[in-house]
């Protein structure tokens, strides 16, 4: 369980009766998706390793899965003081093992295995993210999905139905509500208000209430109602616990599972 959420590092995990409190950072980037050119998936779970954690789930956009480059704005906005298409990363995503840029996904997967240990789990994940009804984190599916392709530009029901048949072995986390949108006033925005999808329930497991150092959970934060956007969904019927999330990696400086932004906290048996 998902139990909870915070806006700065632990310093390290403890146990509490028979159960283990495990402390991690979810939501990473690298130049797989939009990450700072030259990164991989490998770097941000050292980085957490490093930084003592006990967990860290990655989720690159799924829009770049399967294409080789980067979609950092230092590759693609001109307005970007440190804008060079031609740098290394850019146009090939991953500048140690270029054929990984062509196979994201699976050497996401090798990555995180490569970087666990007895005391650190990497694991794999990415970002369903359409601009109408809100992105969304799968972790731990064998398979990915594009909202580009998928439908999800017009209607939820693609993802859920994906998710429930095909990723089936997957849970996924709303992320920062109130954030992507198309308006307010579309019936779509904040994934159709949280309308209650009871098959997808086991598996949409929690929601962001903080995403790097702002609040999404307090009542009004980012457009949200009086009780706030956490309470909000679990008043529309899901059962989801808070998350901490970084979404680090956009910037060079980024210090993926350093003390500086929020946690994930997860009780285990």
């Amino acid at each position: 369980a998902l139990v909870g959420a915070s806006p700065s590092a632990v310093s390290a995990a403890a146990w509490a009766g028979s159960t283990r409190w495990l402390v991690g950072s979810m939501h990473e980037h690298s130049a797989y998706s939009d990450g700072w050119p030259g990164s991989r998936p490998f770097d941000f779970y050292v980085s957490g390793r490093g930084h003592g954690l006990d967990f860290m789930g990655g989720s690159d956009h799924s829009d770049s899965l399967g294409l080789p480059n980067s979609f950092n704005a230092a590759c693609l906005d001109p307005g970007e003081a440190a804008y060079d298409p031609l740098q290394p990363g850019c146009v090939i995503a991953d500048t140690v093992n270029p054929a990984d840029a062509w196979r994201k996904w699976e050497a996401t997967g090798q990555q995180a295995a490569a970087a666990s240990t007895p005391t650190f789990t990497g694991f794999r994940g990415f970002e369903w993210t359409t601009d109408r009804f809100g992105h969304i984190n799968v972790y731990f599916s064998r398979e990915w999905t594009n909202a580009k392709s998928d439908g999800g530009y017009l209607t939820m029901d693609g993802f859920y139905s994906w998710l429930t048949d095909s990723a089936a072995d997957g849970v996924a986390t709303f992320n920062h509500p109130g954030d992507k949108k198309l308006s307010t006033s579309d019936p779509g925005y904040n994934w159709n208000d949280f309308a209650y999808v009871p098959a997808a329930d086991r598996q949409m497991v929690g929601i962001e209430t903080y995403n790097g150092p702002s609040d999404f959970a307090s009542p009004g934060a980012h457009g949200g109602p009086p009780e706030g956007w956490y309470a909000h969904a679990l008043d529309k019927g899901w059962h989801l616990g808070p998350i901490g999330a970084e979404d680090l990696g956009h910037d060079r400086g980024d210090d993926w599972g350093g003390p500086g932004q929020p946690k994930t906290i997860v009780l285990s048996t």
